[in-house]
């Protein structure tokens, strides 16, 4: 209905629902599951819409128009996008107004070039400016330029920009993150869990850029055809191309990073358990990146469209239209701060450690851990399309046999910078 009129009618319901709901009664007989692929589905345009059709949030509407600009939904979400705008900044009530504002600060890597097209002064670190939205541009050579619209209050701004790159035509695409020390876990309390805990202070000492994406099963087959990756990938029939790779074991992962390697001279690897919920946390100490709810803006788990073939399922109470995994090229789920899109959901990503039940004596330096190991178990990180709400979080962290496959496991790669140096290409 929404979508035949336009959005002039809305669908509402009111109280609850117990057991399933049909509008036609299904078929007596066995459950035929659809083939992946044939689930019924909105076009990508109506699933975004029905995300954010009520957001304040001028970044998803900014990311609405970009990627649907010819959209009948597209002249609400810009007339909401402009009322935004010209809404101005509530300082809190202790704060008095000031001539020079605040200090504004956007790191990156070495050799890069920082502008902030809407003023007239010069980009410096620290800058003084007044609460307002500031157009940035980080442009180096050898790397992709990053435009993106930052917010700045009446407070202190400072803001990571890594700069996206390949080394190599068929490499995967990586972006540099910063070093820094965050706290790991969750301490086992709200939704923690006991293997999260203790809590402790980690610091990532070594500049490394981190895949922008799960690897993908179109990089995956290149080093097949390359001769550096030996294993035929099964897909299930649920896509390849920018599809993420999943039924990788643990040495599938490492054949791939030691192909890259070989071919482009750089240290490629799987990412430490720590460094991978660093990099999901991307600054951030919530159970999420993004903050709390809306699931479906961000990441691919069990929600309303997976339910409808699994109607057992704990889902969020949302609809991100996918039943299986997400491909890189539909950018309907928002990256994080630093650039990264689905660190939480999609797939369970391989990490560089064997299994421990909790975090006593566990390294803080953001090395693996790989002594000790409980059974014979691996870490993966990050939850799945399969993935209940409360393993949608960046604390979160399970176990898979490592020398087996599943449709749910799959993995992201790292490189490290020579010498330490980062932020520039050999």
């Amino acid at each position: 209905v929404r979508t035949q009129t336009g959005g002039s009618q809305v669908p509402w319901r009111e109280g609850s629902w117990d057991g399933a709901f049909h509008f036609v009664p299904p078929a007596i007989g066995p459950v035929v599951r659809p083939e992946p692929g044939s689930e019924p589905s909105m076009d990508p345009a109506t699933e975004m819409w029905r995300q954010i059709d009520e957001t304040s949030d001028v970044e998803q509407l900014e990311r609405f128009l970009k990627l649907f600009p010819e959209s009948p939904y597209a002249p609400a979400a810009g007339a909401r996008l402009g009322e935004l705008r010209r809404r101005p900044l509530t300082p809190g009530p202790a704060v008095l107004p000031r001539i020079a504002g605040e200090p504004f600060t956007v790191r990156t890597g070495p050799k890069a070039r920082i502008q902030i097209m809407n003023i007239e002064p010069r980009y410096a670190p620290g800058i003084k400016l007044p609460p307002g939205r500031y157009d940035v541009k980080v442009t180096a050579p050898g790397f992709d330029t990053v435009e993106r619209t930052l917010q700045h209050r009446d407070e202190p701004t400072d803001v990571w920009i890594g700069l996206p790159f390949r080394d190599c035509p068929i490499c995967p695409l990586m972006v540099e993150i910063p070093t820094g020390t965050y706290t790991m876990g969750s301490g086992g309390e709200g939704e923690g869990h006991h293997n999260e805990s203790p809590e402790r202070t980690v610091e990532i000492r070594s500049p490394i850029a981190v895949g922008v994406f799960e690897v993908l099963f179109e990089e995956w087959d290149a080093c097949r055809d390359d001769g550096g990756c030996q294993r035929y990938l099964q897909d299930g029939g649920r896509g390849r191309g920018q599809y993420p790779v999943v039924h990788a074991t643990v040495n599938d992962a490492v054949e791939y990073a030691k192909w890259l390697q070989a071919r482009t001279g750089r240290k490629y690897r799987l990412l430490s358990e720590a460094e991978w919920e660093y990099a999901a946390r991307a600054g951030t100490q919530s159970d999420r990146f993004w903050g709390q709810g809306n699931q479906c803006a961000y990441a691919n788990g069990a929600d309303v469209t997976a339910q409808q073939y699994n109607s057992d399922w704990t889902v969020a109470n949302c609809r991100d239209g996918f039943t299986y995994a997400a491909p890189s090229s539909d950018r309907r789920f928002g990256p994080n701060a630093w650039g990264l899109y689905h660190m939480l959901g999609n797939v369970y990503e391989w990490t560089r450690d064997c299994w421990h039940d909790n975090y006593l004596g566990a390294p803080i330096d953001g090395s693996p851990w790989t002594k000790g190991c409980h059974g014979h178990m691996w870490v993966a990180r990050g939850g799945s399309w399969s993935a209940p709400p409360n393993a949608i979080r960046s604390a979160w962290r399970w176990y898979f046999n490592p020398n087996e496959s599943d449709e749910n496991v799959g993995f992201r790669v790292a490189v490290e910078f020579v010498n330490g140096v980062g932020g520039h290409r050999r």
